[in-house]
């Protein structure tokens, strides 16, 4: 557990919504908390209960400004409360019309922002003992693999150059590879966990992907409405087994590594996941309908038949359990997707 393995946990990235139910999690469970957020008001707003308490401290500054960064890792290294600490790099845009619409700046928060918090880790004077970064089956690319056949960590696919949405996949891979080179050039202690698509409880009533515009509209009865063709394959974890596989990760990763954190049990098509939001939280009588040619296919990744396999964490002890109707019954029970506004 989080709480009595390191002393401190550093979140980039923490009003995200992983970002947030981790630091959640980590002082439910006693530890100290350092965030590293780029807007403190928001900060403030999501974690309104918990601002002032002993345990928990807020440092100001974007990723990607190498100073503001090197500002950061200077007052860690110089705070006597911060010991014996981990960090979790969760700093990431996950909505794809702004990947879409801001591509560069996508491509830089990830790789710039990767390699200046891991430089910071570098310049703590060996405060921080391990590293995760928070990456993505969107690295995965197009992966061609035999029917059912299950892609390992090193069997990576193509990415689309001619994309502006392969900003994202593309900005991952490169940001896995920073790991593996600061774990071998500078050992840094830094290891990869590499996330299926992952929800449950706590997730913004805001959210705008699928996962959220299935739930809300099969809890109000409404056919969900896809706008691809539904075939492509998804992997899915629940959040609550995905900080645990996090944090796992941190404790007995081995450096320089990639883990892929997926439940094997979930993978299934978009629209068989869509169907299951309709027999979980509506009557079962909705339809899944596909609205292809609309043109709006262009602001989701495209189409694959990945399949991620979960043996390497499996190794280390990871054992999911939670179904994809469990994960929606989670998502519902928290009461925090709201009604679709049109």
């Amino acid at each position: 557990m989080a709480g009595n393995y390191y002393d401190t946990y550093i979140v980039t990235g923490a009003t995200g919504y992983i970002g947030s139910m981790l630091v959640r999690r980590i002082l439910s469970e006693g530890s100290n908390v350092a965030l590293v957020v780029r807007n403190l008001s928001k900060a403030e707003k999501i974690f309104d209960n918990e601002i002032g308490k002993a345990n928990i401290k807020i440092f100001v500054s974007d990723v990607t400004d190498p100073d503001g960064m090197k500002s950061a890792a200077k007052e860690i290294a110089h705070d006597k409360k911060i010991k014996n600490a981990a960090l979790i790099h969760a700093a990431s845009e996950t909505k794809s019309k702004y990947m879409l619409d801001n591509p560069a700046e996508t491509l830089d928060t990830i790789i710039l922002g990767t390699r200046n918090v891991l430089e910071m880790m570098r310049s703590c004077d060996g405060k921080i003992k391990s590293m995760v970064h928070l990456s993505s089956m969107e690295a995965y690319g197009i992966v061609s693999l035999p029917e059912g056949e299950r892609a390992g960590e090193e069997m990576l696919g193509m990415i689309d150059m001619t994309s502006p949405r392969s900003s994202y996949p593309l900005g991952k891979r490169t940001a896995e590879f920073y790991c593996m080179l600061y774990a071998k050039e500078f050992g840094v202690p830094v290891k990869v966990a590499r996330l299926a698509q992952v929800f449950g409880a706590g997730v913004p009533s805001d959210d705008s992907r699928a996962f959220a515009q299935f739930a809300r509209a099969a809890m109000t009865g409404e056919d969900i409405v896809l706008e691809t063709s539904g075939e492509s394959m998804g992997n899915y974890c629940s959040i609550d087994e995905a900080i645990d596989a996090i944090m796992l990760i941190l404790r007995e990763g081995k450096n320089g590594e990639t883990y892929n954190v997926v439940n094997e049990e979930n993978t299934m098509r978009v629209r068989d996941m869509a169907r299951v939001a309709l027999d979980t939280l509506g009557t079962g009588a909705g339809r899944v309908i596909t609205n292809v040619g609309n043109g709006k296919a262009n602001v989701y990744a495209p189409n694959t038949k990945l399949m991620m396999s979960g043996k390497k964490l499996a190794a280390l002890g990871f054992s999911p359990r939670k179904s994809l109707a469990d994960m929606y019954r989670d998502l519902a029970r928290d009461k925090k997707t709201s009604n679709p506004t049109s």
